[in-house]
């Protein structure tokens, strides 16, 4: 955690102030293990190789400290003694295995640092154009100066992208373990921050110019509900880009994927990890024959049938993920583009655009007028 986050970061309980106490520093001086505490209500939150975890409640209990008892084991001599024993007791509780947000960082986690935890470099510019594509018409040259929220970094790969575009201070969430990648593959960024935080409780005031969040709002329990508490970390004239799963076109995903993912989504990591190598290899064989039909003229015109073209120009790795992505993740919503519409009309607040893009998937960004 790099020092200057202390001065954007709020008690996720009362939005007060939060003292840190370090451990342990890297050669930066940037913190990489210590506690923060509320200097009102006392909640304490660990922060553990280099990442604030600043989650509440069972979310607390089973994403953070029961999973990282090194944490425990090492400094038990420095933490303070309440810490201690409600560390202590959140080890031996039984884990809220029925939280759907629980579940489904689970999920997230395993997949990110499964699958693409190094592979932010390989094929950038493809992950450029996706990415651009997907927050249009805000531009790379939009985040200069700003100070801009990511709601999902995962394993940072459009944090990574955000950060080369100059922003004041880029701060990515993500719920799962994936920001222990996020937060080695942005580090060197001086200006971009990583943290653990469940959307529905951040950890900061009204303070950004720009909030973006790319395929997550429809793996949430109340979808809706996420979305308005980003928009209350909205500075006045700020603006927010979101991209979701569409309804239209999309009949495949929302009644075969659907069906089989009620029990594919049962199934343990890993052998859903290697089922998942079938679909990946089909997905690569179509884009060896996308690309060969694209390569003639007289076969050209058939290229644009082929199915999964948009993975074409992505590694393996992508395609095992996505493949995961879908058999594995607890819930995914599907909307249709009046209802994302009606989203923003119900803040009362925004001149927002939404539209179809790649016509299975709906893309919207928003200014916020008061």
């Amino acid at each position: 955690m790099k020092p200057r986050l202390l001065s954007i970061l709020r008690c996720p309980v009362c939005k007060s102030n939060l003292a840190v106490q370090t451990y342990r520093r890297d050669e930066t001086k940037e913190i990489l293990d210590g506690v923060l505490t509320c200097t009102s209500c006392n909640a304490w939150f660990p922060i553990i190789t280099g990442v604030p975890r600043m989650l509440l409640g069972s979310l607390q209990r089973d994403l953070v400290l029961a999973p990282h008892t090194f944490f425990l084991k090492s400094y038990k001599n420095l933490l303070p003694a309440r810490t201690e024993e409600e560390w202590r007791a959140a080890v031996y509780a039984k884990s809220d295995r029925r939280n759907l947000k629980v579940k489904t960082a689970s999920s997230f986690g395993y997949e990110w640092n499964t699958f693409l935890s190094k592979t932010l470099q390989d094929k950038s510019e493809v992950y450029r154009r996706d990415f651009l594509g997907w927050i249009s018409p805000i531009t790379g040259q939009f985040f200069d100066g700003k100070v801009v929220l990511e709601a999902g970094c995962g394993v940072g790969r459009h944090t990574y992208l955000a950060a080369q575009y100059n922003p004041k201070e880029l701060i990515a969430i993500d719920l799962s373990e994936a920001v222990r990648a996020s937060y080695e593959n942005t580090k060197k960024f001086p200006n971009v921050h990583v943290v653990q935080a469940d959307i529905y409780h951040l950890p900061f005031m009204n303070i950004f110019d720009y909030v973006f969040s790319i395929g997550v709002l429809h793996h949430l329990p109340q979808p809706e509900e996420g979305f308005q508490s980003l928009v209350s970390h909205l500075k006045p004239g700020g603006t927010i880009s979101l991209w979701v799963y569409g309804r239209r076109h999309n009949f495949f995903h929302v009644y075969f994927n659907e069906t089989v993912r009620l029990i594919t989504r049962k199934l343990p990591y890993r052998f859903l990890h290697l089922l998942c190598y079938v679909p990946a290899t089909g997905i690569a064989i179509t884009n060896l024959l996308y690309r060969a039909l694209k390569r003639f003229r007289v076969t050209s015109p058939l290229a644009r049938f082929m199915p999964f073209k948009i993975y074409a120009d992505l590694p393996f790795a992508v395609k095992l993920n996505d493949a995961f992505d879908v058999f594995a993740t607890p819930r995914s919503t599907y909307w249709e583009k009046e209802e994302i519409e009606e989203w923003f009309s119900r803040t009362g607040i925004f001149k927002f655009n939404v539209e179809e893009y790649r016509k299975k998937s709906l893309k919207a960004y928003g200014v916020r007028v008061i």
